[in-house]
């Protein structure tokens, strides 16, 4: 049964407590202090000079089992992983010494001497027994969708693949507990910290005993519980908290008197097409709306310059794509020329919209109207088009009726949102149930391509050509999320979202 934090957090303190009675030859308890306490919540003159960290008593830190976005960040400086994602989107190894891939298999081999803060050697077994939990959980099981299998030995694990999957280690990025520990509600890992308690207060102290493959030179770090708190950022202004990262699209950005820094998110917003639309059928008219949009309008003034224009559907952050040459699609004097071209002309000098045949050129535009970003992004896309001669009647409507409307094929164009996962897989727009399947034609020449690219037939920047050729989305943008840190705290390197806390060792506070 899910308890929340305060409550296993409370065997801490009862746990220092009669470490205090043990006989000086009785062995340390680390197994359970690394099992947690009573996080109390501190005052600015408590905390002094530590480094702060945000977390919730309202959920749980067993890596598999939170459900907040706090208390998974957390989770990550008490578990390691195979892999962890860096901010261009690289697999860099921790647990993982190296891998090896032959078809649809990756064997991965162990990191030796790795020991669990109970004092037990990591092995194969622990990550099998790891994975199956991954592939349970609500944050780990879409990422490892394609992985099948994981069998064990000692040193290594072998995971067996769906498919091949060139990129396939950014999947393995879930944390490894000790086995049979997976329904503690703290699990035993091998991290940089372990949780503890110090006069009676909780806090995560640097584990010694196993680990991580970083200096740390912060020893301790203290915890605030914003369970309670509806703005912690007034918190952070004062100093009771270290940092914060902020998500605009759950919360509303805002400045204030801190650092910022932005944060790479692998959210895609696009603008889908119909494949079996028949006034997208005119190769001409779906050159001109790809040609007519322009994506950094779209990034500033939607996004508030919270996003990356994007002419490519991965991520511009991603250290696979640095070099390649991406053609930018943006061309309105462009895309004029191809409706002239195509026929498609205006009446006469006052005409606003172009026709052909007869036939005004108009195009539905669907957007969920529940999303004030996305919704904006339309008005954009409707403006943009409309300055080409092409007419756009936009439908906003709730988000029940926005997914029939797909369903049924009733549209032309429409304007979605997805979240890739870190190996860049495209399933959402081809697999059979992906969330943006919606008018796209899996049978087509891109489809295949990227199947190619998967399984290592074709390189990157093949694929890329093929998908530009003909994309059956545009790419517009990749949203962003904002690091709010104190004036104080200072770190090198860049922050990743699959592992906010992965440049830990570069933190220090300077003076006040």
């Amino acid at each position: 049964m899910k308890r929340c934090v305060s409550l296993f957090l409370c065997a801490i303190l009862l746990c220092t407590a009669l470490c205090a009675c043990a006989k000086p030859d009785d062995p340390a308890p680390t197994s359970t202090t690394q099992r947690s306490g009573d996080v109390t919540s501190l005052s600015p003159q408590q905390t002094g000079r530590k480094v702060v960290l945000p977390y919730t008593s309202a959920d749980v830190l067993n890596p598999f089992k939170t459900e907040s976005r706090l208390n998974r960040d957390l989770a990550a400086l008490l578990f390691d992983p195979l892999y962890r994602i860096d901010e261009t989107f690289d697999a860099v190894g921790v647990i993982a010494e190296d891998a090896s891939f032959e078809g649809d298999t990756i064997t991965v081999t162990l990191r030796s001497g790795l020991r669990f803060t109970s004092g037990e050697l990591l092995t194969g077994r622990d990550v099998s027994y790891s994975f199956q939990y991954a592939k349970d959980s609500v944050w780990y099981a879409p990422r490892l969708e394609n992985v099948y299998a994981c069998s064990a030995e000692d040193e290594s694990v072998r995971f067996t693949l769906l498919s091949p999957d060139v990129f396939a280690l950014n999947c393995l990025d879930f944390p490894i507990m000790k086995f049979g520990t997976g329904e503690d509600e703290m699990p035993i890992g091998t991290g940089r910290y372990v949780m503890t308690s110090t006069n009676g207060e909780a806090l995560l102290q640097r584990n010694e005993t196993s680990s991580s493959f970083d200096e740390v030179e912060l020893t301790q770090i203290a915890l605030l519980d914003v369970k309670m708190i509806q703005n912690p950022l007034s918190i952070l202004q004062i100093g009771e908290l270290s940092c914060y990262l902020l998500d605009p699209t759950l919360e509303t950005w805002q400045k204030i008197s801190a650092n910022m820094e932005s944060v790479h998110l692998n959210n895609l917003v696009f603008l889908g097409f119909n494949s079996a639309s028949e006034r997208l059928s005119d190769e001409a008219v779906k050159r001109a709306v790809v040609s007519g949009v322009d994506q950094a309008a779209i990034a500033d003034g939607a996004y508030n310059t919270m996003a990356q224009k994007s002419a490519s559907p991965f991520n511009p952050a991603w250290e696979k794509l640095q070099g390649q040459e991406l053609p930018a699609t943006y061309d309105a004097a462009g895309a004029s020329k191809i409706l002239d071209g195509a026929g498609y002309t205006f009446a006469g000098p006052k005409a606003k919209l172009r026709k052909k045949d007869g036939e005004v050129l108009q195009l539905d535009l669907l957007v969920n109207s529940e999303n004030a970003d996305r919704v904006a992004a339309a008005k954009l896309i409707q403006s943009q088009l409309e300055s080409l001669g092409i007419g756009v009647n936009l439908n906003k409507t709730d988000y029940e009726s926005y997914l029939a409307i797909l369903q049924s094929g009733s549209f032309d164009l429409y304007v979605g949102e997805v979240k890739l996962s870190a190996n860049m897989s495209l399933s959402p727009f081809f697999g059979e149930e992906g969330a943006a399947r919606f008018g796209i034609d899996r049978e087509g020449s891109v489809v295949s391509a990227y199947g190619d690219l998967r399984s290592g037939n074709i390189d990157l920047s093949t694929f890329l050509k093929v998908f530009t050729q003909d994309p059956p989305f545009l790419p517009l943008c990749f949203r962003s999320a904002v690091l709010y840190y104190t004036n104080e705290l200072s770190y090198e390197g860049s922050v990743s979202e699959n592992d906010l806390y992965g440049n830990l060792y570069s933190w220090s506070l300077g003076a006040k």
